[in-house]
């Protein structure tokens, strides 16, 4: 499985000379197991072709030609052990060698630029988080870790919970009583999981947290929380500790989805808004690429699948989409395929978040980017940065 460090680890890679190639293929279920090897064959023709374009020298080009035979080659003794897709990166001319298998599908890409291309697992972390699930019934539980659509059990817990009455069983003084008890058991049993809970949240500061079961035993568990507990809570799901992991894992899946969907469309719509008064926010691509070079910015959101050609800077973080030197210190520029993409990779290195936003959403109306800012532009920054409204991409 992998970890937000390791995607963090392959984004601040660049090697000086040779190039990196990636590979995100997916591997379908079935009894073709061809399938992969046959897709790879395709993207690697595809990519020679760009390839002739470009001004390799000849050890360059013989360091991606080995990529090309060693992904073909792990691919097709490759051992899939259920998961849904690969994730590689290879430079044979500086020994790198990643290889990484993806609980959930993604699109076939083969790139090969400057640096490894990790859009695609930024984008599967920020919308799978790790998260812890617990799973109630009325006297009984199960706690389990979520990731990246996997499941890790971590234990079951029992309690001391009497059965619920049955009518006509007692009556008057001695049923309250039998009553009283069993509220009290299932309180217990409530603060016991939740002091559970919050020992295993505590090591992780970026983890969720989700509830399962019948609604009445959740919202009863829910309430004897700590608070600090309930504002980590994202979603109930409708799944109990008997439920199987095929199952609990779809509805984790859907709740995470659902969150982190809502979550980046919130940040999105706050970003515009406070753009357009003032506030710490700004949109646009050029105004988001110079709040990031300033060190401005602290969440920066991009539309799902956007792709620009653009410039950078190679004395500091600055990325522009056209001009002779770097605005910001007056540096040399070079080309870079994706702006997005370099993003992703500098922004690695200054703990920024970068958060695909999926359409609908008030990005198409500013480029497809804006960013949330840590303070307020200054007037000595050239006044506060206002949205720049774009009607295209071109």
């Amino acid at each position: 499985m992998i970890t937000s460090q390791q995607v963090d680890e392959l984004a601040r890679l660049h090697p000086e000379r040779f190039p990196v190639t990636t590979l995100f293929l997916r591997l379908d279920s079935g009894p073709d197991k061809r399938k992969a090897e046959i897709q790879l064959k395709d993207l690697i023709k595809r990519e020679r072709v760009l390839l002739a374009g470009r001004e390799l020298e000849r050890e360059q080009l013989a360091s991606v030609e080995q990529d090309f035979t060693a992904l073909g080659q792990f691919v097709q003794h490759l051992d899939r052990k259920g998961h849904r897709a690969l994730a590689a990166f290879s430079s044979a001319g500086v020994g790198l060698w990643r290889t990484h298998l993806l609980a959930q599908p993604v699109r076939d890409r083969l790139v090969v630029d400057a640096h490894p291309h990790v859009r695609p697992l930024s984008r599967l972390l920020n919308q799978l988080k790790r998260c812890l699930v617990i799973r109630i019934a009325r006297d009984r539980a199960a706690l389990d870790w979520a990731h990246l659509g996997e499941l890790t059990p971590i234990e079951s817990r029992t309690g001391d919970v009497p059965p619920d009455l049955k009518a006509g069983g007692f009556a008057g003084t001695e049923e309250r009583r039998i009553e009283r008890r069993a509220e009290d058991r299932r309180l217990h049993f409530a603060k016991e999981l939740g002091e559970r809970s919050r020992e295993l949240l505590q090591g992780d500061s970026g983890a969720l947290f989700l509830l399962g079961g019948a609604a009445e035993v959740v919202s009863a568990f829910e309430a004897a929380l700590p608070r600090g507990l309930r504002s980590r809570l994202v979603g109930r799901i409708p799944v109990g500790p008997e439920s199987g992991a095929a199952e609990v894992l779809a509805q984790v899946t859907a709740a995470l989805t659902h969150y982190e969907r809502s979550r980046a469309a919130g940040q999105a719509e706050q970003a515009v808004r406070d753009a357009e008064h003032g506030g710490r926010g700004v949109a646009g691509i050029p105004a988001s690429l110079r709040a990031f070079a300033r060190g401005q910015a602290a969440t920066i959101l991009v539309a799902q699948g956007l792709a620009r050609p653009g410039l950078a800077c190679s004395h500091c973080s600055a990325l522009v989409l056209a001009g002779e030197r770097c605005p910001e210190c007056g540096g040399d520029l070079f080309r870079v395929p994706d702006l997005v993409e370099e993003l992703i990779h500098r922004a690695a290195g200054h703990h920024v978040e970068v958060v695909d936003v999926e359409e609908p959403s008030p990005l198409a109306a500013c480029g497809g980017m804006a960013a949330l800012l840590h303070f307020r532009a200054a007037a000595s920054d050239g006044g506060p940065i206002q949205v720049t409204r774009e009607t295209s991409d071109k």
